[in-house]
């Protein structure tokens, strides 16, 4: 059977690949640090389990509004309203979607076609650019500064601007780095956008996780009409719900219906019984995202904390986020080769730098929102094999 060429634009997920290959590994004996996937250890909210087992036994099974059930659309708009003084229409600017990935998908595929260009800073989460490839634009990688600690750039976003330029997608805090994006970056972004009448994706997945009591800038204190902008989040990173698979765009409501239109023609809804666990979730579970914070910010701070101790490795300071971005250079310059080494050498699971983008290599990156005894294990991994 032949293929389509537009598959040979995409590549395997890393993170995914490197998972499945971890749990190979385990299936023949091996005991692996998994540090590669995005997730957090601990479990979902136990008010969100309930209200799902409710919805089952209430047979809440059949399909629900192609947007995404009412409750959970008013939900989210309402808190939106109150935080950032907006004026969401649960019927007209909200879609739930089965995953902020395919909010994403969406979003490329309404804007952008062959010919087109999407700006990309990095380093960046490769699915951006695997999923403006598989719309056959061209993504624009632009390098963050390096030398900042991966700093956003605005000078080298203005100078990838072309003619062709109909997105930039922004993710902040940011995957890998944890950097998170200036307020006065973000508003002169959003005016640059704005001036040249780009449109502007703002994937915001991890802004209840920013650490020394920081304040988070969205994209919502600056462009509350939703001017040029689609703002993506969800619910695997905040609420520990990444196996549940629900995210959310806030646009204006052309692009809302248009998104309508790809998702019945494709999912058709996200699955009705678990948008009921996202409407508690938001409900009952402040108490559970402090607890959270609090433990990721632990986490990174022994991190940050132990590799001060490490000559061969350096670690950027995660401001928000779930990740350690690392340093490997003194060691080995090619992530590939390296990550190979460490899931081989000393049984870890981490992802290669040059997987967020060019800008990225001599770097890998691990999930801190895991045990602490598997972060201990690995630190001591490295001291061992590399110290």
């Amino acid at each position: 059977m032949k293929l389509a060429k537009r598959i040979d634009n995409i590549k395997f997920s890393p993170t995914v690949s490197l998972g499945d290959k971890a749990r190979q590994l385990e299936k023949a004996g091996e005991k692996i640090i998994k540090l590669q996937t995005g997730e957090s250890h601990l479990s979902t909210p136990e008010c969100a389990k309930v209200a799902v087992t409710k919805a089952l036994v209430a047979n809440k099974t059949f399909y629900s509004h192609s947007k995404g059930i009412f409750e959970l659309r008013s939900e989210i708009c309402d808190y939106y309203n109150k935080k950032h003084n907006m004026k969401l229409d649960p019927e007209k600017n909200i879609i739930i979607t089965p995953g902020a990935k395919q909010a994403i998908l969406y979003a490329m595929l309404l804007l952008v076609e062959k010919g087109d260009e999407v700006i990309v800073p990095a380093p960046c989460w490769g699915t951006y650019q695997d999923i403006i490839n598989l719309t056959e634009a061209t993504p624009r990688e632009v390098d963050s500064d390096v030398k900042k600690g991966f700093e956003l750039s605005l000078d080298e976003i203005k100078k990838a601007i072309t003619r062709k330029t109909r997105v930039i997608i922004i993710n902040s805090p940011n995957n890998p780095t944890g950097r998170i994006i200036k307020a006065e970056d973000l508003k002169k972004l959003n005016e640059l956008c704005k001036k040249n009448d780009i449109a502007l994706i703002s994937d915001e997945i991890y802004d209840k996780i920013v650490f020394d009591n920081n304040k988070f800038a969205s994209i919502l204190d600056f462009n509350k009409e939703l001017d040029n902008c689609i703002y993506i989040n969800g619910f695997s990173k905040t609420y520990a719900m990444s196996g549940w698979r629900l995210g959310f765009v806030l646009a204006k409501p052309e692009i809302i219906e248009a998104m309508t239109k790809l998702q019945q023609n494709s999912v058709t809804n996200p699955a009705t019984f678990i948008q009921y666990g996202a409407v508690e979730a938001m409900k009952c579970a402040e108490e559970f995202t402090k607890q959270a914070l609090a433990e990721y910010e632990e986490k990174r701070n022994f991190l940050m904390d132990e590799f001060k101790k490490l000559k061969k490795f350096k670690m950027v300071k995660p401001e928000g986020g779930i990740y350690a971005f690392i340093d490997i250079t003194a060691v080995e310059k090619d992530s590939v080769k390296f990550c190979a080494e460490l899931l081989d050498k000393c049984k870890v699971a981490a992802v290669p730098g040059v997987a967020f983008g060019k800008c990225s290599e001599g770097h890998i990156r691990v999930c801190f929102a895991t045990s602490q005894q598997n972060l201990v294990d690995f630190v001591d991994r490295l001291m061992k094999n590399y110290e």
